[in-house]
């Protein structure tokens, strides 16, 4: 992963580590991720959440929504930015 990564040819990194012995290659894999600036998730999750956002951005589309409305204050600012 770590050669593969060095080389260009990773974009996102999801990493699901399990058990003790996979944390050993996983510092080295975390830190190569780090210095070519690779995003890097460690759990199923959150690698979800960047797919979705990947696709979001592939529509050239974001919708922007104020946290406010969602949790007490209401407001009526909802809009969608297009991405050029």
């Amino acid at each position: 992963v770590v050669d593969h990564m060095q080389t260009g040819r990773i974009d996102l990194l999801i990493n699901t580590p399990l058990g003790e012995y996979s944390q050993i290659g996983d510092h080295n894999i975390r830190l190569e991720a780090l210095k070519k600036n690779i995003p890097y998730t460690t759990t199923t999750t959150a690698a979800w959440a960047a797919v979705k956002g990947i696709e979001y951005l592939k529509k050239k589309e974001v919708t922007v929504r104020v946290l406010t409305k969602n949790y007490g204050k209401q407001n009526s600012f909802n809009s969608v930015i297009p991405l050029t």
